[in-house]
């Protein structure tokens, strides 16, 4: 990108301010993103797609800050951004929540650990997104390793298909 510590440090005042800057554009960016999802007016069952799809797209097409924010919170070192990535995950898993214990109520979902489930789909995605790309970036054959490439759009479809299915199964009465 030609940029150098100066020009960084001239723009954002420090290493850590343009990381907080990256994170806080992120996180603005993926909630923006969720919640159209989640305001979108239908059943919970579509929604719960929207949304599931939303976020797939968008950690697909944007793994750096996944990968920042995971190697962040493994450092623990940057209050100012464990705080807006906690506030991020807080938000987007309301949103989910609220959508499941809609199709609760209206009998289209059965009773869960929902928690549990949010869990699962968030940590399964991001595995996925930093799994797949750090091996990719460094060169490592994925068709010969048997896995998907989330650079493919075939193969994101059919994680997309697999993992909206997975749900919907569980999630079903």
């Amino acid at each position: 990108s030609g940029a150098n510590v100066a020009m960084i440090s001239y723009y954002f005042g420090s290493k850590e301010n343009l990381l907080v800057a990256i994170i806080e554009r992120f996180s603005h960016a993926i909630l923006s993103i969720l919640k159209e999802a989640y305001e979108v007016d239908s059943d919970p069952h579509t929604r719960m797609k929207k949304i599931l799809e939303s976020y797939l797209n968008y950690s697909f097409d944007h793994p750096g800050p996944i990968m920042i924010a995971h190697r962040e919170l493994g450092v623990n070192m940057r209050p100012a951004l464990r705080s807006t990535i906690q506030n991020t995950h807080t938000q987007a898993r309301e949103m989910v929540n609220d959508i499941i214990v809609d199709g609760q109520k209206a009998g289209i979902y059965r009773q869960i650990d929902v928690a549990l489930l949010i869990q699962s789909i968030g940590s399964m995605v991001d595995s996925m997104v930093n799994e797949l790309h750090h091996l990719k970036r460094n060169g490592f054959d994925l068709c010969g390793m048997n896995m998907l490439d989330i650079g493919d759009e075939k193969d994101r479809d059919k994680i997309k298909y697999f993992i909206i299915e997975m749900v919907e199964r569980y999630l079903k009465n």
